[in-house]
């Protein structure tokens, strides 16, 4: 990945971990859609989509209604102790 989709990837990882979420639990969609993609700047737009459909393919988080899901890998990713 290149920096911004790093900093786009991250700061939907920190978003999971401030709202404490678990598996099986998704960002609230106005959250991300809106709040989030407001704050980004326009090389960050422009990698977003393709950011989150990196995180998908990955099995870090797993698309869910007009959001994305927490996996199990992606719980691992963020609470990791390491």
């Amino acid at each position: 990945m290149n920096a911004e989709k790093d900093k786009v990837a991250n700061d939907i990882l920190a978003q999971f971990k401030s709202l404490n979420l678990d598996e099986h639990r998704a960002l609230p969609a106005r959250w991300l859609s809106l709040i989030y993609y407001s704050t980004l700047t326009q090389p960050q737009k422009a990698v977003f989509q393709d950011t989150i459909r990196e995180m998908i393919a990955t099995g870090i988080v797993k698309s869910f209604r007009n959001t994305i899901m927490l996996t199990s890998k992606g719980v691992e990713k963020i609470y990791s102790t390491k």
